[in-house]
């Protein structure tokens, strides 16, 4: 099983040298490292905005990040954005988006943070700028809204960033060894041949099948089915295979018929 990894994160702190009413870009002042995931580097791309003017009329930057290949879970959250007693919330006026993702690729489909200090929606992770390089490159947006109305004045805000691997949803398969199916007549031999099973993270996983149902007596005439079953790390069950095994009566002799002894 992959459990999902949190705090795997880049902390830092932003930012802004403003002009009363407008709103430059924050920087970047300090970064805590951390080994799992990593920032490369920040451009400027907006470094002004306007209050009331929207995201197109706000900050812009983008963040370029090293995330390890397998987690392809990727969030953000952030702070308010204060300037001594003046806010300008984190809710509904921040979103994210990056071209190396499966849907979240642009302004018209960037993920919005939510909530205050509380993770967006996973952007799941798909490209990489530079596959020649170790782990995943990618390029995220971050875009700020100022709401009409903001005072002017200096404002700094932090961020967090955590990647994942995805959750392990997919159930193993069990393959019968044989047939699902046996006939026997009373005193046959069975010969119980067991079965495999694979997961797609866990692959081979035939040594933790549970093997349960009925017990095969072939002294006993009867219908017999054997239950297989097995789940994964992550507690995904396979679907329950049986083996049916019949233990029937032998026939009788054929009748002999009135001619069929010689008189001696």
């Amino acid at each position: 099983m992959r459990f999902l990894r949190g705090a795997r994160q880049v902390v830092a702190t932003v930012a802004l040298a403003v002009l009363i009413g407008v709103y430059p870009l924050a920087t970047v002042l300090a970064v805590e490292e951390v080994t799992e995931i990593s920032l490369t580097g920040v451009e400027s791309v907006l470094d002004s905005a306007t209050a009331g003017g929207g995201y197109e009329h706000g900050w812009k930057w983008v963040y370029h990040f090293t995330v390890p290949a397998g987690e392809t879970l990727f969030k953000m959250r952030f702070s308010d954005f204060t300037s001594g007693s003046d806010t300008i919330p984190a809710a509904g006026n921040i979103r994210i988006f990056t071209p190396q993702s499966q849907s979240n690729t642009d302004e018209s489909s960037a993920v919005l943070i939510a909530a205050t200090l509380t993770y967006s929606d996973a952007v799941t992770l798909t490209g990489d700028t530079d596959s020649g390089t170790s782990g995943r490159q990618i390029d995220v947006t971050v875009e700020v809204q100022v709401p009409d109305g903001t005072p002017g004045g200096t404002y700094a805000a932090t961020y967090d960033v955590e990647s994942n691997i995805p959750p392990d949803t997919e159930a193993p398969v069990i393959t019968l060894t044989g047939s699902d199916t046996i006939d026997l007549f009373v005193g046959g031999d069975y010969t119980e041949e067991g079965a495999t099973a694979m997961d797609d993270v866990d692959d081979d996983i035939s040594l933790n099948i549970v093997v349960s149902g009925d017990t095969v007596d072939t002294s006993v005439a009867g219908t017999y089915v054997v239950r297989y079953n097995v789940s994964d790390a992550a507690g995904n069950p396979a679907l329950e295979v049986t083996r049916t095994v019949t233990v029937s009566a032998p026939p009788p002799p054929p009748e002999c018929p009135p001619d069929c002894f010689e008189e001696m």
